[in-house]
């Protein structure tokens, strides 16, 4: 995969796309921004499995919970799957207070992610 993306960094494993989130905040505009870099990669890029790693993320608006429910509704349609890792605490709080953490694949690290993926 060649594209570009200004808060993505994307790197292949096998069949999975590996994305790291650049941005240490993810506010009300990059939310949508973000968004629509990883719908692209499912949409244009034709991407179905991917792991994507937090890690870099200290501030997440509660708004991009819900991008990352239609991020997993989005993989799932296509037979592909999402799986979210390296979580702060700060940000795991978040998903674990709204109740997402039942709804999304929460791993540990990136290994963990990967695993039978």
């Amino acid at each position: 995969m060649c594209a570009q993306f200004l808060h993505l960094d994307v790197s292949q494993n096998n069949d999975i796309a590996v994305v790291r989130i650049k941005d240490k905040s993810i506010d009300a505009i990059s939310t949508q921004e973000v968004a629509d870099e990883l719908f692209s990669l499912v949409k244009e890029h034709g991407v179905n499995k991917i792991v994507l790693n937090l890690g870099n993320v200290e501030f997440l608006q509660s708004m991009a919970l819900g991008r990352f429910v239609a991020l997993k509704e989005l993989t799932s349609g296509a037979n592909g799957e999402l799986r979210l890792c390296n979580l702060r605490p700060t940000v795991a709080e978040l998903f674990e207070i709204t109740g997402l953490t039942e709804v999304l694949d929460i791993r540990h690290d990136q290994d963990a992610a990967l695993e039978g993926l």
